[in-house]
């Protein structure tokens, strides 16, 4: 096997939606990160984790539904002064919108970052 190959096959991101149930945007979520993927042409698996608890969510570092991680970054950092716990997550655009899922470029950001830690 070459050195090229075995990088390829074990350096993918990756890649977590946490949610929790109350919150319907994960799957919005879940579809950015398929998009992302493909359009930067990255096989790796999605893991869905499901948040039920505010003890879960302190352990889990989980500021809200849906929260994008990255070989365990968040895609876009937690405001100021936030906490974990159970609540649908709210985003701010570049153009100053908010949002119920992070921005698109926010994720293929992301996911740059994780190929030059590769």
């Amino acid at each position: 096997m070459t050195q090229t190959s075995q990088t390829s096959q074990t350096s993918s991101p990756t890649i977590e939606v946490l949610y929790f149930e109350g919150c319907p945007n994960h799957e919005h979520a879940v579809a950015l990160v398929k998009q992302a993927l493909a359009a930067e042409q990255i096989a790796a698996p999605i893991q869905l984790i499901r948040v039920e608890t505010d003890a879960e969510a302190q352990r889990y570092g989980f500021y809200g539904s849906p929260s994008i991680r990255i070989n365990g970054e968040d895609v876009a950092s937690p405001p100021a002064g936030a906490t974990p716990g159970l609540a649908c997550r709210v985003y701010r655009l570049p153009d100053g919108h908010l949002a119920p899922v992070p921005a698109y470029e926010a994720i293929l950001n992301a996911l740059h970052r994780a190929q030059w830690d590769r």
